[in-house]
């Protein structure tokens, strides 16, 4: 009986690995770092290297329409690139944002919503919103799995 138990053990682990490896390679063009929008206007070529090792470039046209919706104020803490995670366990139509209170306030100026729903402290939103902005804005938004 142990030995069919160290077996069952077995790919327990490897199908536990094999999940972690594919989510892995999904994410590989999340951002390694986000950078304010007052550094990104101020860059000739904008971008950030992603966790896969490649580039991820942001279209300058819209980093300065951007710069036009939000107040001043927030161009310092208002990082890029908005990441938002669907989770592989929750409703096909659910995304969670990786960011604050000033994302959420910068999402709220540019999609005209009033509220964006959290939950233990964990902002989200639905693909409605983010097909909307990736249609105005597609250069500024990364989507990954979790």
């Amino acid at each position: 009986m142990g030995v069919i138990f160290s077996i069952l053990e077995m790919d327990v682990d490897f199908s536990d690995e094999w999940v972690r490896h594919q989510l892995r390679e999904i994410n590989r063009d999340m951002p390694r770092v986000r950078i304010p929008l007052n550094l990104l206007l101020e860059m000739d070529n904008p971008s950030i290297e992603t966790i896969g090792g490649d580039r991820h470039y942001f279209d300058k046209r819209e980093l300065r329409e951007l710069a036009d919706i939000i107040p001043r104020e927030l161009w310092g803490k208002f990082k890029l690139p908005l990441v938002f995670r669907r989770s592989l366990e929750t409703d096909e139509s659910l995304y969670f944002l990786d960011g604050g209170e000033v994302e959420v306030q910068v999402i709220k100026k540019l999609t005209g919503l009033e509220f964006i729903p959290s939950k233990d402290n964990q902002y989200y939103t639905y693909k409605p919103v983010i097909s909307k902005l990736i249609q105005k804005f597609p250069s500024i938004i990364v989507i990954g799995f979790i």
